[in-house]
């Protein structure tokens, strides 16, 4: 049985034990499908973070995570079957020496997300990690300030979820769209690291000017 939740807003650090309440709540102990899409992104570079920006990304993008692997293992083990979406990002997937903390959180997600499928495969669990480009997202009209026509080849939300239904229904381990993105990544990370990092803190700068107009 699938039961969809309605989706709440957060306020402050959500620890496992409440996380667990809700899945429970919603499941009443029949869990097949979970999908964490949290997520939580600022603008500002590694030089300008506050404690409490670095620290909310950590726990929401990365420890989020693992307390959902963590609290849906009984519930899934038991009932040996289960699916687990995890969403991270394309963002993820280039590694430079100036990468953003939000970066470098969704990249370990991908990491985790294998770790735990080498787990979790025994008692018939399947992990699919999400690894979208751009969405075009209320969040990311707001951060662009309406105006998504300099992002690179943005999908919309409706197909952006068909993707992510049909990489479920196919239980595929890792799904990363759209395809002009990854050809577009696997281009990209191929260049020297000096190069890769000069034209990604350029596009980072010019995105804050973007914000700031």
């Amino acid at each position: 049985m699938t039961r969809h939740f309605e989706k709440t807003r957060w306020r402050g650090n959500i620890n496992k034990s409440d996380l667990k309440s809700a899945i429970e709540d919603f499941s009443q102990g029949n869990l097949d499908l979970i999908i964490n899409s949290a997520g939580i992104y600022t603008n500002n570079r590694t030089t300008k973070l506050t404690n409490n920006e670095a620290f909310a990304m950590i726990d929401i993008n990365l420890t989020g995570v693992i307390n959902t692997f963590e609290v849906v293992r009984d519930m899934m083990f038991t009932n040996n079957k289960g699916h687990i979406a995890i969403v991270s990002s394309i963002a993820g997937l280039i590694d430079y020496p100036k990468a953003s903390v939000y970066a470098r959180t969704k990249l370990t997600i991908m990491g985790v997300c294998e770790t735990y499928r080498a787990f979790f495969r025994d008692y018939n669990i399947n992990i699919t990690t999400i690894v979208p480009g751009y969405i075009a997202t209320d969040k990311l009209k707001s951060l662009s300030k309406e105006d998504i026509t300099n992002k690179p080849t943005v999908l919309s939300e409706e197909k952006s979820t068909d993707i992510i239904v049909k990489a479920i229904n196919d239980k595929k381990e890792k799904v990363i769209y759209p395809l002009s993105m990854r050809i577009l990544i696997a281009i990209i990370t191929k260049l020297p690291k000096k190069l890769l990092t000069y034209l990604m803190i350029k596009q980072a700068t010019w995105g804050e000017k973007d914000i700031r107009k």
